[in-house]
């Protein structure tokens, strides 16, 4: 009797341990489960690297991109903090040097481009390059001819999706965004845009035009970017512009009521295949 007590005693025993040793696997699995995932920009899975939550060199992506960009620099943020937003939502990382806008016309201010490495698509490196122009206040009134937005590369490139985004300075006239370019080619691309107006606003008062790219031959190479916004007033219109390797040309109505504001020539290094 003494030692089938015994062995009864030491079996509790052993199953008492083996509970314990139970709930403990239990409680350490569960807080496994409970520690929190990584951010989706941070890194992926396939060797840590950058995932976009937008594509930049598609065209939803792109658009969405510049709406959110566009608003950060109406609400004061600094190029700083709109290229750290760019880098996490987009994995976008600068190759040009960030400049400060150019010359005002009408009271437009256009800044220079900012080229941005997207990452490598079929094998080849993509880019984006962003322009921005905006007026301080809304342009004179009437504005009855259409507006021409150019960016202008001084070496080659190979053209993939160009974007134009474009508002209001207040809610009267929201983002709107197209990609049928007036002129795309390997110097850079322009569109042409219809005003419409109020007395106190207007539908091309501020925006940013885009164009996503890849380097031309086999070596990597650098130029120079630069940005323009053609304005018109009264009955002046613009019926044409082309890009070309020299300069963007405008086709004017008149020669009156007309302005053209320009950015600074930004240099663009290391665009590579």
């Amino acid at each position: 009797m003494g030692r089938g007590t015994a062995r009864t005693i030491l079996g509790t025993g052993s199953t008492a341990r083996g509970r314990a040793a139970l709930l403990a696997l239990v409680l350490a699995l569960a807080a496994a489960l409970m520690v929190p995932a990584a951010p989706r920009a941070a890194a992926a899975a396939d060797g840590g690297r950058c995932v976009p939550a937008l594509r930049a060199d598609t065209a939803p992506g792109l658009s969405r991109l510049l709406e959110l960009a566009d608003r950060m620099r109406a609400e004061g943020h600094d190029r700083a903090a709109i290229d750290r937003f760019l880098a996490e939502r987009a994995c976008l990382t600068r190759v040009s040097a960030p400049l400060s806008a150019g010359t005002t016309a009408q009271t437009v201010s256009v800044a220079a481009p900012d080229v941005y490495r997207i990452g490598v698509v079929d094998g080849r490196a993509r880019y984006v390059s962003i322009m921005d122009w905006r007026f301080a206040a809304a342009p004179g009134y009437p504005m009855r001819g259409r507006q021409a937005v150019t960016t202008w590369f001084s070496a080659g490139i190979r053209p993939i999706l160009p974007v134009v985004h474009f508002s209001g300075l207040t809610p009267q006239f929201p983002s709107l965004s197209r990609e049928d370019a007036t002129d795309l080619n390997a110097n850079g691309l322009a569109f042409l845009l219809t005003p419409q107006q109020t007395a106190t606003d207007a539908n091309v008062a501020a925006g940013s035009l885009a164009l996503v790219f890849e380097a031309v031959g086999t070596t990597c190479t650098g130029f120079t970017a630069r940005g323009i916004f053609a304005h018109t007033w009264n009955a002046t219109d613009i019926t044409d512009v082309t890009v070309s390797a020299g300069w963007p040309a405008f086709a004017w109505t008149t020669y009156t009521d007309r302005s053209v504001a320009f950015s600074p020539s930004v240099p663009v290094s290391g665009v590579c295949p």
